[in-house]
């Protein structure tokens, strides 16, 4: 079925490939733009395939093409003229990238304006409004033809994947609850994170020094993060609970706000890890709760899975994590992200997937290899956390327990949560 557009274009509603096609952005002279796969092979005409919808637009009626690996330069090369400083010049490139359609880019570029000053007003309303606009971008269902009831397979944002069709009864990851938000934050504690809120109790404090042969008055003028992380690697583990760390180390911080975006787009679908599709990587698809956060990045941290490996003495199997501290290029975050063909360790076999970045130097993948380097601690901590238990249910768990008295308001466990099992690997 042809349908004509008032600019002179013609929609064939399809899942025909376009042949040549590279991802990009074709800008129409009435002002509309489209993203996806663009074929500009053709003298007289341009197509798109966007959504499973074939478009085709009349070669006047085309005022620019903008393709994503140009784009992505020059993203780059606009960022690397501004100053350290130059929060104007960082929104105006975020505005740049959103009339693209690159809310990736858009975000990064109003993060740093955010992170230069992190009370700017005009920097703080676009980084909200970039994070609306990828919030409402969830993949949907498309009728395959107008009054029809016949749908397309659901849309994944950062690929071209169509993944297998939703489980009625996901696999759930419980979430954590209070103790076990308080562990993590403990172990991902740095000396550098001297903005964190802490509370020391029961005379904690008084009661190391002493132990320690150390005047407690001399102790008490030290900064209060160190003090924290003098108690917490101390030999007496009586103490921890007694120190409270109320606000996010920069390391979950930075996952919040630089790594989970992508991570929530590009795999916690219904069809894909937001679901039963997922195998027993479970992430939560909509983390507006403090215990939804944690435990994303727990089971993030948690995960590990056997890959094929090449070395001297031929093909064999290793375990690799999905955050890998000591060789973060290797983490299979990355490696998963990365499409097939330029991936070391590929993701598993899924129809049509080409991986959330574009190459080792897309900006998304650099944002999440910098944190993987620079945000966490070298070596990952012991978590005292019980294994999750993943269990099939037909909505998400909630948690109804109220939360420890002594910690600000978080989500206490799920009575599904293990209590005395020991934390081990998650794998397949």
């Amino acid at each position: 079925m042809k349908r004509t557009l008032s600019i002179g274009a013609c929609v064939v509603l399809g899942l025909a490939a376009v042949a040549f096609a590279r991802q990009g952005v074709v800008t129409t002279t009435a002002d509309l733009r489209y993203t996806g796969d663009v074929d500009a092979s053709a003298p007289d005409k341009v197509t798109v395939l966007t959504h499973g919808v074939e478009i085709t637009i009349d070669r006047p009626d085309v005022r620019s093409i903008e393709y994503l690996d140009q784009v992505d330069q020059e993203y780059h090369d606009k960022m690397a003229k501004l100053g350290p400083v130059d929060i104007p010049g960082r929104l105006d490139v975020a505005r740049w990238a959103m009339d693209l359609r690159r809310l990736d880019l858009a975000f990064l570029a109003a993060d740093q304006a955010t992170t230069i000053s992190p009370n700017d007003k005009d920097a703080l309303a676009l980084r909200t409004s970039i994070m609306q606009e990828m919030a409402s971008e969830h993949p949907t269902t498309i009728p395959a033809n107008p009054g029809s009831t016949d749908v397309l397979p659901p849309l994944v944002l950062t690929g071209n994947a169509t993944p297998p069709a939703p489980a009625t009864n996901p696999i759930i990851h419980p979430l954590l609850g209070p103790d076990d938000i308080q562990e993590i934050r403990r172990n991902e504690l740095k000396f550098t994170d001297t903005s964190v809120k802490l509370r020391f109790d029961n005379d904690v404090r008084k009661r190391y020094a002493i132990a320690q042969g150390i005047d407690p008055n001399a102790f008490a003028l030290r900064p209060q993060v160190e003090q924290a992380i003098a108690i917490l690697s101390g030999a007496d583990k009586s103490l921890i609970t007694d120190v409270k760390v109320l606000t996010d180390p920069s390391a979950i911080a930075a996952f919040k706000i630089r790594v989970q975006p992508t991570v929530v787009m590009g795999c916690a679908t219904s069809g894909c890890h937001g679901g039963a599709a997922g195998g027993d990587l479970y992430l939560y698809s909509t983390p507006d709760t403090e215990s939804q956060l944690y435990t994303n990045f727990y089971a993030l941290q948690s995960y590990s899975h056997q890959v094929k490996t090449t070395g001297p003495f031929g093909e064999g199997m290793a375990r690799r994590q999905m955050i890998d501290r000591t060789n973060p290029s290797e983490s299979l975050l990355l490696q998963y992200g990365l499409p097939p063909g330029i991936a070391q360790n590929p993701h598993p076999p899924l129809t049509n997937y080409n991986g959330l970045f574009h190459n080792t130097d897309d900006p998304r993948y650099l944002a999440i290899q910098g944190w993987i380097s620079n945000a966490l601690l070298p070596l990952e901590p012991a978590y005292d956390i019980p294994r999750p238990i993943l269990h099939h249910a037909t909505t998400e768990p909630t948690t109804n327990a109220a939360p420890a008295a002594d910690i600000p308001p978080a989500t206490a466990p799920p009575a599904t949560q293990a209590a005395t099992t020991p934390s081990t690997k998650q794998s397949n």
